[in-house]
């Protein structure tokens, strides 16, 4: 009786070619997928670094949000100083912030807002700036001297006296 498979040798070669393929379609998927460790290893990598220049960015931001509310509440402070005690109470404590997109652009009427401009190029340090140089040019708003306004009624009492007494003396 023969074999219709061509005998053991041949099965035994069918067999040798049958696990060389499978070693290298083992090889080819090792290959893969350490290809696909080392993509996801890099893409988490990169994303550990932005996730820490996200997080330098927000601590810049919170720096930069800090350091303007600080100059928004110093220059409150001296513009309720700098105009008087009733003009002061009528300014109040100071104002919530204005959302970025509704802060004007540098260059323009103060009055123009939105999304005329770059985002960058509206900046509170620039209002800030800007106010800080306004309240620097302006003077301070200060009442007589209590000595004085007494000496004016004094001296104006006395103006109207003369005055009485010309009048007086010419009828």
């Amino acid at each position: 009786m023969g074999d219709p498979d061509g005998g053991y040798p041949t099965l035994l070669a069918r067999l040798v070619a049958a696990r060389a393929g499978l070693h290298t379609r083992e090889a080819e998927v090792h290959a893969w997928y350490d290809a696909q460790v080392a993509a996801a290893d890099a893409a988490v990598a990169r994303a550990a670094g932005e996730v820490a220049a996200a997080r330098d960015a927000l601590a810049a931001a919170r720096d930069a949000v800090h350091r303007v509310d600080t100059e928004a509440a110093l220059l409150w402070r001296a513009l309720r100083t700098r105009v008087g005690a009733r003009a002061a109470a009528r300014l109040g404590e100071l104002p919530a912030p204005v959302p970025p997109g509704d802060l004007p652009v540098p260059g323009t009427d103060p009055g123009a807002t939105g999304p005329a401009a770059a985002p960058g190029d509206r900046s509170p340090t620039w209002l800030l700036r800007g106010l800080r140089d306004r309240l620097d040019t302006t003077g301070t708003r200060r009442g007589l001297p209590k000595w004085l306004r007494v000496l004016l009624a004094v001296l104006a009492a006395a103006a109207l006296a003369a005055v009485a007494v010309v009048l007086a003396r010419a009828s």
